[in-house]
Protein backbone atom coordinates (compact mmCIF):
# COMPACT_ATOMS: atom_id res chain seq x y z
CA UNK A 1 0.00 0.00 0.00
CA UNK A 2 2.82 2.36 0.90
CA UNK A 3 4.57 1.70 -2.44
CA UNK A 4 1.38 2.68 -4.31
CA UNK A 5 1.21 5.95 -2.36
CA UNK A 6 4.85 6.68 -3.13
CA UNK A 7 4.29 5.98 -6.84
CA UNK A 8 1.21 8.22 -6.91
CA UNK A 9 3.13 10.97 -5.13
CA UNK A 10 5.97 10.63 -7.67
CA UNK A 11 3.58 10.76 -10.63
CA UNK A 12 1.86 13.81 -9.16
CA UNK A 13 5.22 15.56 -8.74
CA UNK A 14 6.16 14.78 -12.35
CA UNK A 15 2.80 16.03 -13.62
CA UNK A 16 3.06 19.26 -11.63
CA UNK A 17 6.61 19.90 -12.80
CA UNK A 18 5.37 19.91 -16.39
CA UNK A 19 3.46 23.14 -15.72
CA UNK A 20 6.70 24.97 -14.93
CA UNK A 21 8.76 23.61 -17.83
CA UNK A 22 9.09 25.56 -21.07
CA UNK A 23 7.16 24.49 -24.14
CA UNK A 24 8.82 21.99 -26.45
CA UNK A 25 11.28 23.40 -28.99
CA UNK A 26 8.92 22.72 -31.88
CA UNK A 27 6.20 24.91 -30.38
CA UNK A 28 8.65 27.73 -29.63
CA UNK A 29 10.04 27.74 -33.17
CA UNK A 30 6.63 28.12 -34.83
CA UNK A 31 5.97 31.60 -36.21
CA UNK A 32 3.03 33.09 -38.03
CA UNK A 33 3.75 34.49 -41.49
CA UNK A 34 4.52 38.19 -41.52
CA UNK A 35 2.06 39.07 -44.29
CA UNK A 36 -0.84 37.70 -46.24
CA UNK A 37 -0.42 36.76 -49.90
CA UNK A 38 -1.31 39.41 -52.48
CA UNK A 39 -3.27 36.97 -54.64
CA UNK A 40 -5.98 34.52 -53.71
CA UNK A 41 -6.64 32.11 -56.59
CA UNK A 42 -10.44 31.92 -56.32
CA UNK A 43 -11.12 35.62 -55.90
CA UNK A 44 -11.20 38.50 -58.35
CA UNK A 45 -9.76 41.87 -57.48
CA UNK A 46 -12.17 44.44 -56.00
CA UNK A 47 -13.70 46.86 -58.52
CA UNK A 48 -13.17 44.36 -61.32
CA UNK A 49 -16.30 43.33 -63.20
CA UNK A 50 -17.48 39.99 -61.88
CA UNK A 51 -19.38 39.16 -65.07
CA UNK A 52 -16.18 39.29 -67.14
CA UNK A 53 -13.72 37.82 -64.65
CA UNK A 54 -15.44 34.98 -62.84
CA UNK A 55 -17.02 31.91 -64.28
CA UNK A 56 -20.05 30.89 -62.31
CA UNK A 57 -23.16 28.79 -62.72
CA UNK A 58 -24.97 31.70 -61.14
CA UNK A 59 -25.72 35.16 -62.56
CA UNK A 60 -23.77 37.96 -60.85
CA UNK A 61 -24.61 41.67 -60.84
CA UNK A 62 -22.19 43.82 -62.86
CA UNK A 63 -20.88 45.53 -59.70
CA UNK A 64 -20.12 42.29 -57.78
CA UNK A 65 -16.89 42.64 -55.77
CA UNK A 66 -14.75 40.25 -53.75
CA UNK A 67 -16.20 37.29 -55.62
CA UNK A 68 -15.13 33.97 -54.14
CA UNK A 69 -16.19 30.60 -55.46
CA UNK A 70 -16.10 27.34 -53.56
CA UNK A 71 -16.20 24.04 -55.41
CA UNK A 72 -18.94 21.68 -54.41
CA UNK A 73 -18.32 18.96 -51.87
CA UNK A 74 -20.56 16.35 -53.43
CA UNK A 75 -23.59 18.63 -53.35
CA UNK A 76 -22.67 21.60 -55.54
CA UNK A 77 -20.65 24.79 -55.50
CA UNK A 78 -21.22 28.24 -54.07
CA UNK A 79 -20.29 31.83 -54.81
CA UNK A 80 -20.05 34.71 -52.34
CA UNK A 81 -19.70 38.42 -53.17
CA UNK A 82 -20.61 41.97 -52.19
CA UNK A 83 -22.75 44.37 -54.24
CA UNK A 84 -24.15 47.87 -53.93
CA UNK A 85 -27.59 46.65 -55.03
CA UNK A 86 -30.21 47.24 -52.35
CA UNK A 87 -31.79 44.12 -50.87
CA UNK A 88 -35.02 44.62 -52.87
CA UNK A 89 -32.97 45.15 -56.06
CA UNK A 90 -30.91 42.00 -55.39
CA UNK A 91 -34.10 40.01 -54.76
CA UNK A 92 -35.59 41.27 -58.03
CA UNK A 93 -32.32 40.57 -59.88
CA UNK A 94 -32.31 36.91 -58.82
CA UNK A 95 -36.03 36.36 -59.26
CA UNK A 96 -35.78 37.69 -62.83
CA UNK A 97 -32.56 35.89 -63.77
CA UNK A 98 -33.51 32.49 -62.39
CA UNK A 99 -37.04 32.67 -63.83
CA UNK A 100 -35.53 33.38 -67.28
CA UNK A 101 -33.35 30.27 -66.81
CA UNK A 102 -36.49 28.21 -66.17
CA UNK A 103 -36.18 27.91 -62.39
CA UNK A 104 -39.18 28.35 -60.12
CA UNK A 105 -39.10 30.03 -56.70
CA UNK A 106 -40.18 27.87 -53.76
CA UNK A 107 -42.15 30.59 -51.99
CA UNK A 108 -42.64 28.37 -48.93
CA UNK A 109 -38.90 28.82 -48.29
CA UNK A 110 -38.78 32.56 -49.01
CA UNK A 111 -37.80 34.73 -46.04
CA UNK A 112 -37.35 38.49 -46.38
CA UNK A 113 -36.66 41.02 -43.59
CA UNK A 114 -35.33 44.58 -43.61
CA UNK A 115 -31.76 43.29 -43.23
CA UNK A 116 -31.74 39.83 -44.88
CA UNK A 117 -33.32 37.65 -47.52
CA UNK A 118 -33.35 33.97 -48.43
CA UNK A 119 -34.73 32.61 -51.70
CA UNK A 120 -34.87 29.01 -52.96
CA UNK A 121 -35.28 28.06 -56.63
CA UNK A 122 -36.09 24.63 -58.07
CA UNK A 123 -35.55 23.25 -61.55
CA UNK A 124 -31.79 23.30 -62.06
CA UNK A 125 -30.42 20.70 -64.48
CA UNK A 126 -28.36 19.04 -61.72
CA UNK A 127 -31.48 18.28 -59.64
CA UNK A 128 -30.38 20.52 -56.77
CA UNK A 129 -32.10 23.67 -55.56
CA UNK A 130 -30.41 27.06 -55.77
CA UNK A 131 -30.32 28.99 -52.49
CA UNK A 132 -29.71 32.75 -52.62
CA UNK A 133 -29.14 34.57 -49.33
CA UNK A 134 -28.25 38.20 -48.73
CA UNK A 135 -27.50 40.41 -45.76
CA UNK A 136 -27.23 44.19 -45.50
CA UNK A 137 -23.71 45.33 -44.54
CA UNK A 138 -24.42 49.06 -44.63
CA UNK A 139 -23.06 50.48 -47.89
CA UNK A 140 -23.00 47.03 -49.51
CA UNK A 141 -24.86 43.76 -49.37
CA UNK A 142 -23.22 40.34 -49.03
CA UNK A 143 -24.80 37.67 -51.22
CA UNK A 144 -24.21 33.91 -51.13
CA UNK A 145 -25.56 31.58 -53.81
CA UNK A 146 -25.20 27.82 -53.64
CA UNK A 147 -26.61 24.50 -54.72
CA UNK A 148 -28.23 22.37 -52.03
CA UNK A 149 -29.96 19.03 -51.90
CA UNK A 150 -33.46 19.10 -50.46
CA UNK A 151 -34.39 16.32 -48.08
Amino acid sequence: MKSIQIRLLGLTAIALSCFNSPAPALARSFELPGHLPDHFPEAIAPNQSAQNSATSDFPLPADAENVTQQPGSGVGGSVNFQTKLTLPAAIEFYRKNFTVKGLEERTANTAITEATFSLVFEGSSNGLVVVVQGVNLGEKRNVNIRYEKLN
